[in-house]
């Protein structure tokens, strides 16, 4: 039994299975594939505003642009908390089928300058994925003042102050 999808601008050919449909299904839209709404795994938020919590995905929002799934080329900027630096991960797009090998990672250590610099010349430097400069700058941002380490103890007081008052 073959099932035939036809579309507005156009007529496909026809397919042997439901397995098939399925996985075009997945392949046209992969992050709504799974099932219901509430039944995604990687759906976060309210119902207000939707996020995605899929891994290589850059600044969370549903959308195909910044969808770690849907792409073959993410970047990825995380915080390595045991090594205090910001670990970038790419994506080879030969080693897709690998999934052990399939990130680029570089561990960054250095100042924040640099780091941006690092970030913009992987992204944007090599014709990577250009259209996510801002997102990953952005992001760089974040986690690299999330690993500052605040100052700790009791702050000192102001000696100028206390000779004022008196």
């Amino acid at each position: 039994m073959y099932l035939y999808i036809t579309h507005s601008y156009k007529f496909v050919k026809p397919i042997p299975s439901i397995r098939l449909l399925r996985a075009i299904t997945l392949r046209r839209n992969p992050i709504r594939g799974a099932g219901e709404r509430g039944e995604e795994r990687w759906l976060r938020g309210t119902a207000n505003v939707q996020f995605s919590k899929e891994p290589n995905n850059l600044s969370n929002p549903i959308s195909y642009k910044h969808s770690g799934l849907a792409n073959r080329k993410t970047v990825t900027i995380q915080p390595e908390v045991k090594e205090h630096a910001v670990l970038l991960a790419t994506t080879k797009t030969k080693k897709q089928a690998k999934p052990a090998s399939l990130l680029h990672k570089c561990l960054m250590k250095k100042e924040f300058p640099r780091m941006a610099k690092a970030v913009v010349s992987h992204v944007v430097g090599n014709y990577y994925r250009p259209d996510l400069k801002k997102a990953a700058l952005a992001r760089l941002s974040l986690v690299h003042r999330s690993l500052k380490i605040s100052k700790s103890g009791v702050k000192k007081r102001n000696r100028q102050a206390l000779k004022a008052r008196k």
